[in-house]
């Protein structure tokens, strides 16, 4: 764990976790930030959080849980937490499907019933029930004088919600932090996964705009994954490559006349030099449909069906 402002804390890991500390006289009552992508991972954020805690000499408890979305690398520790403390877990209407019900994520990406590649436990959270629901309309103001709002950054899924963190630094002066989920993706992550996953490309654009126009107003932004950004106009800049990128790769694809979707995929992946096997080709084939998707709906594309094949031309 480490402090990035008064009783506001990160555990970096497969994916970040943040942790509020409201002390409490008689206990402290912890509220976290997404939960870990796996019920080993939440035992060790467990096993984090005890042993930071258990100095000040009095109990703690996990109160609350909100998910900054429902992808089951962000909410597969809520079951251990909520086993544990009884937590309240709370999370956005879009995503609470996905919450209630695990077969949805992994359907969703094949578009189907999914294939064995994708129905895995890295897909499927374990259930635990939903407490209640937030929005941008949401406060949360605890005793001590920490407050957490809300901010809905889609894109990347459905309702991706950045969620900030009121407190003060360590002079004494008001400075608010921003999980961010998976809003944008650090340089690292990019290196990693230069077409990373999303559902609506323009979407994810306009919440880069919204998270730029926060810079100077936040001592740190957290993102889902890889490291804490204190500047953040260049990763923003490099997220909005990527994107631009996987566009024009799709644009390129087209030029020679109409492809179907799966030489698509081949094409794109053949231009990043990507080599890949079953569960990667059904994982990117889902965000490049949602390129697709995209690109129709600015007209540059558009598809129509020969020979009982779905081929795509440029408009």
């Amino acid at each position: 764990m480490e402090e990035i402002a008064k009783n506001v804390f990160y555990i970096r890991g497969n994916t970040n976790i943040g942790v509020v500390c409201n002390e409490k006289p008689d206990c402290t009552e912890l509220y976290l930030i997404d939960s870990g992508g796996s019920e080993k991972d939440a035992e060790i954020i467990f096993q984090d959080i005890s042993s930071h805690f258990s100095v000040l000499n009095k109990p703690f408890t996990v109160k609350a849980i909100y998910n900054t979305h429902s992808h089951s690398d962000h909410v597969s520790g809520n079951k251990l937490f909520y086993e544990k403390y009884k937590c309240e877990i709370y999370t956005t209407f879009y995503e609470k499907g996905s919450l209630e019900n695990n077969l949805l994520q992994p359907a969703f990406i094949w578009g189907g019933y999914p294939v064995k590649p994708v129905d895995i436990s890295y897909y499927r959270a374990p259930y635990a029930p939903i407490s209640g629901l937030f929005d941008e309309n949401t406060v949360v103001t605890l005793e001590n004088g920490i407050t957490l709002t809300f901010r809905n950054l889609p894109g990347h899924y459905f309702e991706n919600f950045g969620i900030t963190v009121s407190s003060k630094d360590s002079d004494g002066n008001n400075c608010k932090v921003l999980f961010t989920g998976d809003a944008f993706f650090p340089r690292e992550e990019l290196a990693k996964y230069w077409i990373p996953f999303m559902i609506d490309p323009n979407a994810f654009m306009d919440s880069l705009d919204k998270i730029e126009k926060m810079e100077g107003e936040y001592k740190l932004f957290v993102p889902g994954h890889g490291g804490p950004v204190k500047e953040i106009s260049e990763t923003l800049e490099l997220n909005r490559i990527s994107v631009l990128s996987t566009k024009q790769s799709i644009l390129n694809a087209l030029k020679k006349g109409p492809v179907s979707t799966e030489n698509i995929i081949k094409a794109v992946a053949d231009q990043n030099e990507m080599t890949m096997k079953p569960g990667q080709f059904i994982l990117v084939g889902s965000v490049i449909r949602s390129y697709l998707a995209c690109l129709q709906r600015e007209e540059k594309i558009d598809c129509y069906t020969e020979e009982n094949l779905l081929l795509w031309k440029l408009v």
